[in-house]
């Protein structure tokens, strides 16, 4: 798969966005109405956590360090 040498705040705004939106997605009654909404956010927490030890592990095989900034957006 070619590399695009993109920054990763660059992604991050983009995965992050996806899951604001998940997350507000529906209205009150989504489970109701909308079951896959639900579904499909866990999924992506499911994903982010994924991405995010990725990213973590990366950090720490380039730097042997956590950057601060990192890590508490990960958190978040």
């Amino acid at each position: 798969m070619p590399r695009l040498d993109t920054p990763d705040a660059v992604i991050m705004i983009v995965t992050y966005g996806l899951t604001a939106w998940l997350a507000a997605a529906g209205g009150k009654k989504r489970a109701e109405q909308k079951p896959w909404l639900p579904i499909a956010m866990g999924a992506k927490i499911l994903a982010d956590i994924g991405t995010n030890l990725q990213l973590a592990r990366e950090e720490w095989a380039d730097n042997k360090a956590f950057c601060a900034y990192c890590q508490t957006a990960s958190v978040l």
